[in-house]
């Protein structure tokens, strides 16, 4: 299993969702957190797939990257992350 992470701030708006067979699951958010670590980033994106693999497909397709490119551009900050989840127990 792998997930990506994306925050962004400055942005007033999100498009639409792009489907990939391979994604297990989509959420998203915004900052609620009362210790003001958020450092400008304000909304919260998440999508597990089944692999990595699942999650090249995603990037690579050409929906995505449309949508990228129209979107992106218009944030004023934004952040990606790839990991791998982990239990911590």
């Amino acid at each position: 299993m792998a997930s990506k992470g994306f925050v962004f701030g400055g942005a007033t708006g999100v498009g639409n969702e792009i489907i990939v067979q391979k994604r297990r699951c989509a959420r998203r958010g915004t900052d609620v957190s009362i210790e003001n670590m958020h450092q400008g980033f304000t909304h919260v994106f998440e999508s597990t797939f089944e692999s990595t693999g699942g999650v090249k497909e995603y990037i690579e397709h050409p929906a995505h990257v449309e949508f990228a490119n129209q979107f992106l551009p218009v944030l004023e900050k934004a952040l990606m992350i790839d990991y791998k989840p982990a239990s911590v127990n």
